[in-house]
């Protein structure tokens, strides 16, 4: 399914790394990612036709092994 929004957050709630491309949580919606673009012009997290996205360049997806939980809302 094509969700209405993602949520994503971080186990210890921490959203960047200070300055730079690192962040580690957010709010997508349809046409609106949750993460600026990076580096490489890759969105970090996004909603697609069939369910969502996370980009490997970002931080978002196991940043050291910190767990991170999605929420899909249909």
């Amino acid at each position: 399914f094509q969700p209405s929004a993602v949520l994503v957050e971080s186990r210890n709630g921490s959203r960047t790394k200070g300055a730079g491309y690192d962040s580690y949580g957010g709010l997508a919606l349809p046409g609106v990612p949750a993460y600026a673009l990076d580096r490489d012009g890759k969105e970090g997290l996004r909603i697609v036709e069939d369910g969502f996205e996370v980009t490997a360049s970002f931080n978002a997806n196991n940043w050291f092994g910190l767990p991170y939980r999605y929420i899909a809302f249909r």
